[in-house]
């Protein structure tokens, strides 16, 4: 393009001097831009190598976390409430071992298991502790005092089977606390324990025999299921018996949600019947009871009324019997005055 007269540059020139102007930055920028990427570089191996070093850290601390390999073995919590710190450690041993734990990691792992405030005790106290068995001495001596065991004994005897509670599960779960809290007494005196735990219902239903054993207490538990859950079917009980098995209860809870999102207004309908019925049977039960002090207040006084009536007869016969006697003893002595 031929350049104007005015002077302008061409629009050739003018794309000359802006990449030469733009070769020029590029050449002052490019040192800088090396430069910036080598500080990140360097900064991305720094951060990268304090992380290993912090993992290092923290593995040469705890190299072993708890984690259920064998999703057939749960990992086993601690409830001071419920169990003894020396049946937790039992639990742990042996969940190590079928886990597959090595004896050096015992010690280590033993921190995932704890709840809440005790990892900070474990972490305060295993400091001073080498090995497993001192670890276990130490938490058994920390969390079985005498204080600890009195909870175990009040959570015991407040201890009453809910609605949605298992039965079966809940009788060895309260076996098992039981013995614990009390290892030196009698099976028998350990049943009764348990007896007065479970639900009101169930407790009703089986009577009060005295149970020497365990099982003897789960028969008989086991032989009034069939009647209470057909009295809840009769009945139609909103709040049914507990589910004997865990399984049970998983049915169960899923068919009562179903009824109650299906059934609700059936329920509320079914209700308002039985409420009318209650209601009609009280009347009719008031007015007959009504209707007999009435009856037998009139069989009262018309036997008082007959008494009387033959009170007076039977005094007219005599007074007429000693004056016929009279006459005739008049008229026998007539002659002599009489």
């Amino acid at each position: 393009m031929a350049q104007c007269s005015c002077g302008c540059k061409t629009d050739q020139e003018l794309n000359a001097i802006v990449k030469k102007m733009g070769d020029r930055i590029l050449a002052i920028l490019n040192p800088k831009i090396d430069d910036i990427r080598t500080r990140l570089t360097k900064l991305e191996t720094e951060s990268s190598t304090a992380q290993k070093i912090a993992d290092a850290i923290q593995m040469s601390r705890f190299p072993v976390t708890a984690s259920a390999t064998n999703k057939d073995f749960p990992i086993p919590e601690f409830n001071p409430k419920s169990t003894t710190p020396d049946e937790f450690i039992n639990e742990v041993e042996r969940y190590y071992k079928l886990q597959r734990y090595q004896p050096k990691d015992f010690k280590d792992i033993f921190k995932g298991l704890l709840p809440g405030d005790m990892k900070s005790w474990y972490e305060f106290t295993s400091k001073p502790l080498n090995t497993w068995d001192e670890v276990k001495l130490a938490f058994i001596k920390r969390y079985d005092t005498f204080e600890e065991r009195i909870k175990r004994e009040k959570y015991l005897i407040e201890l009453v089977q809910s609605d949605e509670e298992s039965t079966e599960k809940f009788l060895y779960d309260t076996w098992k606390s039981a013995k614990l809290c009390y290892p030196n007494e009698r099976d028998e005196s350990i049943v009764q324990r348990v007896q007065s735990t479970i639900h009101w219902r169930i407790k009703k239903a089986i009577g009060g025999p005295v149970y020497k054993s365990f099982d003897e207490l789960l028969r008989a538990v086991q032989e009034v299921y069939p009647a209470l859950e057909n009295e809840d079917d009769v009945l139609k009980n909103q709040r049914r018996i507990p589910p004997f098995s865990r399984l049970e209860a998983g049915l169960e809870t899923h068919v009562r949600r179903l009824q109650g999102e299906q059934d609700g207004s059936k329920i509320k309908q079914q209700q308002f019947e039985d409420k009318s019925k209650t209601e009609d049977y009280i009347t009719r039960t008031r007015n007959a009871k009504q209707e007999r002090n009435e009856s037998k207040a009139e069989r009262s006084s018309f036997s008082e009324t007959h008494n009387s009536g033959k009170v007076e007869r039977s005094e007219v016969l005599e007074n007429q019997t000693e004056n016929d006697q009279g006459k005739q003893r008049c008229m026998t002595f007539g002659g002599k005055g009489h």
